[in-house]
């Protein structure tokens, strides 16, 4: 079971090229790692309003199977812990026992103001056709 220990941050407002604030939320059981993840907005062009949300994350496969699809969680959080917006990033490309890899996401609508980003595994599913967490 992972655990979240959040302090006050300062609201980041969203606006061209800014870098935000992440954290890394393990669980034990999960069958990948998240070895890196950070997050960033990037000007449109398009308007004041118009800005991608641009998280990128590293992990590795520490199970014993070989994976084919995996999901990683980005949260973002208010100074309250307040959930503002959950976005999914998918890696549909496999990875074997040991490996590891990267993945850039991007979206274009979310808060105006964040606080922190935290990146968790959401779910994987492996080339046996089972999953984690595991599904009935």
């Amino acid at each position: 079971i992972a655990t979240l220990l959040l302090g006050f941050t300062t609201l980041t407002p969203v606006n061209a090229d800014t870098t935000l604030k992440t954290i890394i939320v393990n669980t034990s059981s999960a069958p990948i790692h998240i070895d890196t993840c950070t997050a960033m907005t990037e000007d449109t062009a398009v308007g004041n309003e118009n800005y991608y949300f641009k998280p990128r994350a590293s992990y590795s496969n520490v199970s014993q199977k070989t994976i084919k699809a995996l999901e990683i969680q980005f949260t973002i959080l208010d100074d309250f812990d307040t959930q503002l917006a959950r976005k999914g990033g998918i890696d549909g490309d496999g990875l074997g026992i040991g490996q590891s890899s990267h993945g850039v996401w991007s979206y274009i609508s979310f808060p105006e103001t964040i606080a922190i980003i935290k990146c968790s595994v959401q779910r994987v599913k492996f080339m046996d056709g089972s999953s984690w967490p595991v599904t009935y």
